[in-house]
């Protein structure tokens, strides 16, 4: 990899990267003293949209009734690196009511999916293609983004917390990585480890549906001012 990285960048005029934390990483390394451009990872707002509607259908789907408890959702592969463990441990110390959805795949899907069955009827995991992902989105009240910065990796992007933006989902991100800079002022970002703020950051989404609709907004504005395809090719 480092000598296809060297050959790269010796025929390279510029470079560009997805995020302030890889332009850190990569400004001060040998061989990128040369122009560069942040350029994000983008969304398609016409398939992920408010949509009510598909997100009721999808909830029937699931087996839930649309008038329960608020659903708490995350999207992504359930490996420990996303932080599936810490948000477990959290809701266990949530005491507002909710229903909690999980997408996704991966080594933990044993282990999570017996978490669930202490909760009963209020937990789902559940994988589906990637072009029904945006009604499920829709689906949620709130999306968690725990992601754990591990000694090999932390976030880079986060593309379900611009999926979730994107459908005027709240969210609630970790300060790994790059998560706060995707969120800017539209979301929660609580430290990675931190259960007990993660628990408080949940409880009070859960108890205001305002708090909610007005971060639902806020994110629904940075997804087509930011992440949106057109304002990514401009």
């Amino acid at each position: 990899f480092s000598w296809f990285e060297r050959a790269s960048m010796a025929r390279a005029a510029g470079w560009i990267c997805s995020g302030k934390t890889v332009e850190a990483c990569l400004r001060n390394r040998s061989g990128y003293d040369r122009p560069h451009l942040l350029i994000p990872l983008g969304v398609d707002v016409d398939a992920f949209k408010p949509d009510r509607t598909a997100g009721q259908r999808a909830r029937e789907k699931l087996g839930w009734h649309n008038e329960g408890p608020p659903v708490i959702g995350f999207i992504g592969r359930f490996v420990p690196a996303k932080g599936l463990h810490l948000l477990t441990q959290a809701l266990d110390q949530v005491h507002e009511p909710f229903r909690a959805l999980f997408l996704g795949s991966g080594e933990l899907d044993g282990e999570l999916r017996r978490w669930g069955q202490k909760h009963g009827d209020r937990v789902r995991v559940a994988y589906v293609p990637h072009d029904e992902v945006p009604a499920y989105v829709n689906a949620m009240d709130l999306l968690c983004a725990p992601s754990q910065t591990t000694a090999a990796w932390r976030e880079q992007f986060g593309r379900m917390i611009v999926e979730a933006l994107a459908c005027a989902i709240p969210v609630i991100g970790s300060d790994s990585g790059e998560i706060p800079s995707v969120l800017g002022d539209a979301g929660l970002v609580v430290a990675e480890r931190d259960v007990a703020g993660w628990a408080r950051a949940i409880e009070r989404l859960l108890s205001s549906s305002e708090q909610r609709n007005e971060l639902g907004r806020s994110g629904l504005e940075r997804a087509h001012a930011r992440y949106a395809w057109p304002t990514i090719a401009r």
